[in-house]
């Protein structure tokens, strides 16, 4: 079996992965009514990836 490396292309696709990766507006209106969140609700975000849901 043949060794892969990946990290050129994790490097590659962090380039632009917080532009391209976008909240979806339905998602997160579905966890911040599951989360009974209000808009001063504190949530910690932790290891969300780029936080995109946690910032809409």
């Amino acid at each position: 079996m043949e060794m892969v490396i990946i990290e050129p292309l994790y490097d590659e696709i962090g380039k632009s992965y917080d532009t391209t990766r976008k909240a979806d507006p339905e998602i997160t209106r579905r966890l911040r009514n599951h989360l009974q969140a209000s808009d001063r609700t504190k949530i910690l975000d932790v290891a969300c990836g780029t936080g995109n849901y946690t910032l809409l």
